[in-house]
């Protein structure tokens, strides 16, 4: 549970910072073309779930290798994931010729599950870390049990991945597609 709290911490505080200081350069797509994009889309969902479930996996793959760095992996995946998440707010709240709505109902109904995924998935390696230090300090943790939490805490981060996968590419889309209407 500590080193959840502290990825969120530091998750939230590198958002900021990527929030303040990222450009966020705004979007001259008219709506129209918007909900022409989103129905292409939507006719090639099967391929494009495909193709962001890769994706979302390999970041995630990426992310647990950053967690194998010694001592400074914590900071370098939560870095890595919180300043896309400051960026993505920043792009998102810039003025835009998209209604506001629209561009968040293309970011919140997978953006939710993929980072809380890709948070379980990193945790999974930090309470492996955790039991180590703390056994190295002579305090008695089971590293059966740490392997079990950390087993469950990768198996629903995959999970989340693939679940935000498939939302991004069938739902996400028809719900923006919907709201981007005349």
């Amino acid at each position: 549970m500590l080193s959840l709290a502290g990825y969120m911490t530091a998750i939230l505080v590198i958002a900021v910072l990527g929030y303040s200081f990222g450009s966020g350069d705004s979007s001259t797509i008219r709506p129209d073309e918007a909900a022409s994009r989103l129905r292409e889309f939507h006719q090639n969902a099967f391929h494009n779930t495909r193709f962001i479930l890769l994706h979302n996996l390999a970041v995630g793959l990426r992310l647990l290798a950053f967690q194998l760095l010694p001592l400074f992996g914590m900071i370098v995946a939560s870095g890595n994931l919180g300043l896309a998440l400051g960026l993505l707010i920043k792009s998102v709240t810039v003025g835009s010729s998209l209604p506001r709505i629209s561009v968040l109902m293309l970011v919140l109904p997978h953006g939710i599950p993929e980072y809380l995924g890709f948070i379980l998935m990193q945790n999974s390696v930090t309470n492996l870390y955790l039991v180590c230090f703390l056994r190295m300090f002579n305090i008695r943790v089971e590293f059966k049990q740490a392997g079990l939490l950390s087993s469950a805490s990768l198996i629903a981060g995959t999970a989340l991945v693939i679940i935000a996968a498939v939302i991004e590419g069938y739902l996400t889309p028809a719900i923006a597609e919907r709201l981007l209407r005349p």
